[in-house]
This record gives C-alpha cells, structure tokens and sequence, in this order.
C-alpha cells in the first residue's frame, strides 16, 4: 500500500503531499497549513453536496435509461422526450434574464480561448488542434456504442461488464494485426514490449518478433526496456486504379446531444457498416444506404 499522510482528516498520498509542499507551493505566498487548512475545508464542504449530485445524476440516468428501454419497440417524439425530461426535473423552466461578468475570474476561463467546437477542415492547423482536443481512447469508444454487440453476456450495464471488456480488447487488437501486422503470431498474445536502437521487439507466443514494417514504429514513452506506451503509424497506401474502396458515410451513431449529454437514439448505422466492411475485406459484394465501393 502507497504511504499516506493525515492532515485535517484528509488522507493523502505521500508522493501528492511532497510534490504540493515541496514544488507547488514556493514561491506562491502560500504556507502549507494554511494550504492544507483550506483545502480541508473546501472538500469537508463541498464533498457531501457532491455526493449528492453525483446521486441525483444516477437516479435521473436511471429513469431515462429505463424510459428508453420502454419505448424501443414504438419509438417516440421530442415532444414526448420532453415532456419526459420535465417530469423528472431533468429539465427546468426557463428563469429569469441574467448577466455573467468575468471579474475575478481566472485568465483560463475569462480571456483564454477554448478548444475550437467547429472548425474549417482547410486549416490544417486549427483542425489539428481540434482533434488534439478530441483525443479519446478507443476502448471506450467500442465500450459505450454499438460497435460492439451485445450478445453473449456483453451487454452495456451501470459497473464494468468483464465479458464486454474482453470483446472490446479482442477488438482492438485484431484491429492492430491488421493496421500493424507482426512478423510472427498476434497482437492478442503480445507479454512483452521493448525498443532497442529505435526498433520495436515484440515477445508473444511465436517467440521474439516485431512489426512486419519496422518504419511504423516511430517511438515510444518511459523505459525502453518496459515502455509504458508506443506510438505506431500507419501511411497512407496509394489506390491501385484497379483497386476497389470502401468510402461510408455515417450520419446517425446511434447518440444525438441534448443538453451537452450524448443520448441513445435508434437507427444507428453503425453496426450495418461494420457489418458491410467486413464483407467488403472478405471480397464480397457490400450493401448500406451509407456506403460506396
């Protein structure tokens, strides 16, 4: 167990209470007691009326999760949703007119420019920021849709479902067999990853291997004996004239947002896509609404 330190009936971890003493706070005018003092009260405050926040978000989570359940086999309107979301106190009236001003507001929130929510695709600049800003990971993106199915005991529940988790690591894993193929074996069988004179060695059940194309490994975090992540990449590969394509455009993920939160809607085309670029690999004829070939 890490070493703890108790200050203020707080229980912290060493390493946090070093690096907050030690680095954070010289040069701030800030003594540690007084830090320490003040924290404690902020949490010993604020902790319970959050606990109860996080409780009321579940139980309105609950009702809606359940209300959608109800109506999968006749759909609804938005008329109905809201008038659902109302009787639940998920929505409000709208009150009176008011006016925000940013004083004593710190520079991060008053006068610092957010990520960008749209930008022009032309700019290459402000489109990478924007998709720095939306790095996510892939094992919960294929957790939380339907991406993956839910058969067999995978289905999405309120704790970790293992069963699920499984089918999303075998997922992401073949998906490196085919984008990042090894020599020899599988990605699904991998122990052990080391990086020696900028090459990638790979230890699964086939023995010692690497990439099938050494040049996509490009670097990696932490130790090289042990890195704690790697970073391979895939070129683009130039489309014989004779060559077939798969091109699919997917307007209905299964979400739409209401009220900044991602709701389940029905008509995702996601799992007819996947389905279709499976055929599609395999060399037989693929059919969607969405897709090209």
């Amino acid at each position: 167990m890490r070493e703890q330190v108790t200050i203020n009936d707080l229980t912290i971890d060493r390493e946090l209470h070093d690096f907050v003493v030690s680095e954070a706070l010289p040069g701030t005018g800030v003594d540690a007691a007084t830090f320490w003092s003040g924290f404690a009260n902020i949490i010993h405050d604020l902790g319970p009326k959050n606990r109860a926040l996080l409780a009321k978000r579940d139980a309105l989570q609950s009702q809606i999760d359940e209300w959608y359940k109800a109506k999968r086999p006749t759909g609804y309107t938005m008329t109905e949703y809201r008038e659902f979301l109302s009787s639940i106190g998920y929505l409000l009236p709208e009150g009176p007119k008011f006016a925000v001003s940013t004083t004593n507001v710190d520079p991060e929130i008053a006068v610092v420019a957010g990520p960008q929510l749209v930008v022009p695709v032309m700019n290459a600049r402000y489109a990478l920021n924007a998709a720095n800003a939306r790095w996510g990971s892939l094992y919960d993106a294929l957790y939380g849709t339907d991406a993956i199915s839910d058969d067999d005991g995978a289905s999405k529940t309120k704790e970790y479902n293992p069963i699920r988790g499984a089918k999303v690591i075998a997922w992401a894993r073949n998906f490196l067999n085919n984008s990042a193929p090894l020599a020899s074996g599988e990605w699904g069988s991998v122990s052990k990853l080391t990086a020696v004179n900028n090459v990638l060695l790979v230890t699964n059940s086939a023995g010692q291997t690497g990439l099938t194309d050494p040049l996509q490994f490009v670097g990696y975090k932490g130790d090289a004996a042990a890195p704690t992540s790697i970073l391979i990449a895939k070129a683009h590969v130039p489309q014989d004239e004779d060559g077939r394509v798969f091109m699919a455009r997917i307007w209905n993920d299964g979400f739409e947002k209401l009220k900044g939160r991602r709701v389940e809607i029905s008509g995702s085309q996601l799992h007819a896509t996947s389905g279709a670029f499976a055929s599609f690999q395999r060399g037989e004829n693929a059919c969607a609404e969405n897709l090209t070939t």
